[in-house]
């Protein structure tokens, strides 16, 4: 079946949404300056990825109740994450940790939810494309008011953002999650160091050449918060941000990992690898 095409539909943010939208730009300017080091470089096949990647890690950690961003190593810890893993994520093997990976990394979520948001023509066609088609291959659109507003508010921040910023802004969020479950994972015993170190090196190589600073990764940390707390509604997205600046505050702090651990990049005089781009 076809459908006529429709005009792009932009929606300003309306009396719910409007202070949330400019409480995030408020929080988003104040990580445009510098990093608290400078970054170090590194030629390619020197980068420390596990490092990278780890401390990437740390934001979802502390968001998580971590103490510092970090999973200390005791037999107390390993347990939790080991029913973490298989209870709450039913993750009972290498396979099924690899098929949660790539839903996180690879699969549909803030990034790609984003840059889907953003190129539907309008909130009706987002709602169409949520509908399940029945057997004899008619839609169904459900009257479903909880999935409109949820579709609204989402569109509103996407329309807020056109222009500005495009999926790739998000995609430090997705990788530090990824990073976050590797590290889990490996706390857990359920991966190897050399296990472990290969999904380090695909998240820390595309996030560094993506990101361009700590700073870069602190607003792509907001901007996954605010898109994934949103998804339940305004008052969350606003707590979520709340909670998402006092972190960032923490891990930026002379004492806090991201403070102290200076960004790490490839040195301006050599190649970049293609994978990721």
């Amino acid at each position: 079946m076809q459908f006529e095409e429709e005009t792009l539909e932009i929606l300003e943010p309306n009396a719910a949404m409007s202070p949330i939208l400019k409480a995030l730009d408020a929080a988003l300017a104040a990580h445009t300056g510098p990093d608290p080091q400078p970054p170090r470089e590194f030629a390619w096949e020197e980068i420390p990825f596990a490092e990278v990647a780890r401390t990437a890690a740390a934001f979802p950690l502390l968001f998580e109740g971590w103490a510092e961003g970090a999973i200390p190593a005791t037999e107390y810890s390993a347990g939790d994450l080991l029913h973490e893993l298989s209870s709450d994520l039913d993750i009972m093997s290498a396979e099924d940790l690899h098929e949660r990976f790539l839903l996180l990394v690879e699969g549909s979520r803030a990034s790609a939810d984003f840059c889907r948001i953003m190129a539907a023509s309008s909130v009706k066609h987002l709602v169409r494309n949520e509908a399940s088609l029945g057997w004899c291959g008619f839609e169904v659109v459900p009257k479903n008011t909880e999935l409109l507003e949820r579709m609204r508010r989402k569109r509103m921040a996407a329309d807020h953002f056109r222009g500005k910023l495009d999926w790739t802004a998000l995609r430090g969020w997705d990788l530090a999650l990824g990073a976050a479950l590797i590290t889990k994972a490996q706390a857990a015993d359920m991966l190897t160091n050399e296990e472990a170190l290969d999904y380090f090196r695909r998240i820390a190589g595309e996030l560094l050449l993506r990101m361009t600073s700590r700073q870069a990764l602190a607003r792509a940390m907001l901007l996954g918060t605010f898109w994934t707390t949103l998804e339940v509604g305004e008052q969350q997205a606003a707590e979520g941000l709340r909670q998402a600046e006092q972190a960032l505050d923490s891990l930026l702090s002379p004492e806090g990992v991201w403070g102290r651990t200076p960004w790490v990049q490839q040195k301006a005089d050599a190649d970049p690898p293609t994978v990721y781009v």
